[in-house]
């Protein structure tokens, strides 16, 4: 599972988890090709006290194909996750944290990008991140639903989902009264040990971001995506499983 908090570790690495969902536009056909960025991103910041903390952890979803307006999450050891204000442009990826800390990257090839990270206090420093390898033991298509606990509330979902390289892609679809038919872009990692967090964004004129963590054990994946007013048991197969 992946922890709100980052296990302390000895060196002080970067993460960048960078994940694209479809539009609806593209008639809910997941796992065509992704941007450049996408993926996971490790590597070190030069030069750092040893009282620093070890590790920083950057995670990307673009919100949406059309917009191309990606959210991001950043993290230390130790540390739970905080929004991050992401740029990308060309073979350039600009990401400010909570603390106003800013870490300018450029693609220095299909595997590597190099930088200049400018904490909130002190001198820039040089970073380095390197693209890492996701388990592809989940890849295929999957199918599923969000079960509300209160069907008299809240409306089933379903979702038509593909996973790539370790990569969640796809749609949601909820059909209720007064709203008619709604969709919502899924996307999401998965780790080495089958944790999993997803991403779930509004589209055709709905709003809001909403994230939540699941565990994928062989040919399922069961999370809880506990909501304001809803509370779902989300439950995905692989198609033929």
């Amino acid at each position: 599972m992946i922890a709100r908090r980052i296990v302390a570790a000895a060196s002080w690495l970067a993460v960048l988890a960078i994940v694209s969902p479809l539009s609806a536009g593209d008639g809910g056909a997941p796992g065509t090709a992704a941007p450049w960025p996408i993926g996971m991103w490790e590597g070190e910041i030069a030069g750092l006290a040893a009282t620093k903390p070890a590790k920083r952890y950057l995670r990307l979803f673009f919100a949406n194909q059309r917009e191309r307006s990606p959210s991001g999450q950043w993290s230390a050891t130790g540390k739970t996750w905080t929004d991050a204000t992401i740029e990308v442009a060309g073979d350039t990826i600009t990401v400010t944290t909570e603390a106003n800390s800013v870490a300018r990257l450029r693609r220095m090839g299909d595997g590597e990008l190099a930088g200049t990270f400018v904490p909130t206090s002190g001198a820039p420093r040089t970073i380095s991140l390197r693209r890492m390898a996701l388990t592809t033991r989940h890849d295929g298509t999957w199918t599923g639903t969000a079960a509300p606990r209160d069907i008299g509330l809240c409306t089933w979902i379903n979702y038509s989902l593909a996973i790539r390289g370790g990569q969640i892609w796809g749609l949601t679809t909820t059909v209720s009264k007064g709203y008619g038919t709604r969709h919502d872009l899924v996307s999401g990692f998965i780790d080495s040990d089958g944790g999993a967090i997803v991403q779930l964004r509004g589209e055709g004129g709905f709003s809001g971001v909403r994230r939540f963590e699941g565990k994928f054990d062989g040919s399922r994946f069961a999370a809880s995506d506990d909501r304001t007013r809803c509370i779902y048991q989300v439950a995905w197969k692989r198609s033929g499983g």
